[in-house]
């Protein structure tokens, strides 16, 4: 078999503190309470820091297709002005890909998002069970998680916004989307992410704002730096 490998740089220099803070306890006598950075954890921190690059890319694409949505409405005034003068009333697009595009990022951001915390967990717990050498289950690792986070004063609670949106998306519904004109001088349009086939939005306000989303993203990156704080406490508390 002729085969050959692409070289792997995640570049998200997320563990990499970690890893140098156990090597050098490790090297020292204050390390002897510490486990050893053996397969599981190389297998656990590669695939977190994959997932994040992804979420990360997913975020570019999904920042990609607004852009380009804003770039045709920006062509598309007097229509708008239509629609919005006879509401409830569809917006053509001259591109319709642009809404598909932007509906796939949709979707892979709640996926990805998802996965990455996912990944986080399982650092976690393989973090605690082969380094700090204890036992932990995949409810303590949320509870670590959480305690890590709220320590910090960042909330926990875009954990369980993401697990809802993410099943519902994916098992109940497909999300579509409309726009809110929130300014008219200069011209601004926020993205009204639709929970269900509903015309009149105002009587029927069953709809996620991209704030939500945006929402989820930096709590996933806090979530990730507090993890590594967290490590980096446990591995001196461990070995002092």
């Amino acid at each position: 078999m002729n085969y050959f490998h692409i070289s792997y740089i995640g570049g998200v220099p997320l563990l990499y503190p970690i890893i140098n803070r156990l090597n050098a306890l490790k090297g020292s006598a204050r390390g002897a309470q510490l486990g050893t950075w053996g397969p599981e954890m190389g297998d656990a921190a590669i695939a977190l820091i994959t997932k994040i690059r992804v979420v990360q890319i997913a975020v570019e694409r999904l920042q990609k297709d607004i852009k380009d949505l804003d770039a045709e409405l920006s062509e598309r005034v007097d229509a708008i002005d239509r629609c919005i003068a006879r509401k409830p009333m569809g917006l053509p697009l001259q591109h319709e890909e642009i809404g598909f595009y932007l509906v796939a990022s949709l979707d892979a951001f709640l996926y990805e998002a998802r996965s990455a915390y996912e990944m986080l967990r399982t650092f976690v717990i393989r973090f605690t069970r082969h380094i700090l050498k204890r036992r932990c289950h995949e409810n303590d690792a949320e509870r670590t998680l959480e305690v890590a986070m709220r320590a910090r004063e960042h909330s926990f609670d875009w954990v369980e916004e993401l697990r809802k949106y993410r099943a519902s998306f994916f098992h109940e519904t497909a999300p579509w989307f409309a726009l809110e004109m929130t300014s008219r001088d200069p011209r601004r349009y926020e993205l009204l992410i639709l929970s269900e086939n509903v015309a009149d939005l105002e009587k029927n306000p069953n709809y996620l704002r991209l704030e939500s989303y945006r929402s989820i993203w930096f709590g996933l990156q806090a979530c990730a730096a507090d993890m590594q704080q967290w490590a980096l406490t446990s591995l001196d508390v461990t070995s002092s």
